[in-house]
């Protein structure tokens, strides 16, 4: 199974908008590709932002079926 999350996210700043998109399943070997276009994300190339972390405790239950 392959899961595919896209999501568009307002930032904190008023007019901060990021592009956040997420894959997990085989193609992955069920570990979670990630990527968003937020300032700390593209800092920290390699680590979770906190958009990422967020959407993914919100997703939880369908992250844990595949």
């Amino acid at each position: 199974m392959f899961s595919w999350i896209l999501l568009f996210v307002t930032g904190s700043n008023p007019g901060d908008s990021y592009d956040l998109s997420i894959s997990i399943g085989a193609e992955s070997l069920n570990k979670p590709v990630w990527e968003c276009s937020c300032p700390a994300a593209l800092k920290t190339k390699g680590t979770f932002c906190k958009h990422v972390v967020a959407l993914l405790i919100l997703r939880v239950e369908e992250v844990s079926d595949i």
